[in-house]
């Protein structure tokens, strides 16, 4: 066994042993860890205290510190961008009559469920194939706690996917229902209707 070496994170000034290599061996090195954790000096003394450095243990550590990161990032943008700064139930979708939104919006109010329910999907005026929703909602009472976001960008579905405590997705006719499939990707809880093709994606996650 070789001796025991004090090792110094030259990014943070963090000092940790480590048994130095055999004759012959080449140290164990992480490549740019101390430098990815620099903002995390905290986790890196309390990881490099224990006398012993587990790139394993390094690198998972390193993707739980990413993921807490990308939350934030994550809740922020949606605060911002959609004024959701909370927990949350999601529609996202076309907001045509196939759809069944009313639907969606009355079995909500008649729930008593609190959380809100955001609506994302693209405005557009009343008429005969697009019901007003606004509308719908104030009629049943849940005005104050129905969101419409209106468009949606792509890079911030995600995020508005990941953060909700449910999806919700009632339509009554899809070719296929992507909004499913990328809900459940995320492993977000899926409520959808029985018709058309949405009992086949939404079986598979059964």
């Amino acid at each position: 066994m070789g001796a025991t070496l004090p090792l110094k994170c030259l990014s943070c000034g963090i000092y940790a042993s480590a048994q130095a290599p055999a004759p012959g061996q080449a140290p164990l090195v992480a490549p740019n860890a101390a430098a990815l954790l620099r903002r995390n000096a905290t986790d890196l003394r309390r990881i490099a205290g224990r006398n012993l450095i587990d790139a394993g243990e390094m690198r998972m550590r390193l993707n739980e510190l990413l993921a807490q990161r990308r939350q934030r990032v994550e809740r922020q943008r949606l605060a911002e961008r959609y004024h959701l700064d909370g927990d949350y139930l999601l529609y996202a979708g076309g907001l045509d009559l196939r759809k069944n939104v009313t639907t969606l919006i009355h079995a909500y109010a008649q729930s008593g469920v609190t959380t809100p329910l955001a609506i994302a999907g693209a405005p557009r005026s009343a008429g005969s194939q697009f019901p007003d929703l606004p509308a719908v909602a104030r009629g049943a009472g849940v005005a104050d706690r129905v969101r419409f976001l209106g468009w949606v960008e792509e890079d911030d579905k995600p995020a508005l996917y990941r953060h909700c405590q449910a999806f919700a997705f009632p339509s009554r006719y899809e070719g296929f229902g992507l909004p499913v499939i990328e809900a459940m990707q995320l492993g977000v809880p899926v409520l959808t209707s029985n018709t058309s093709s949405r009992p086949s994606p939404a079986a598979e996650s059964n």
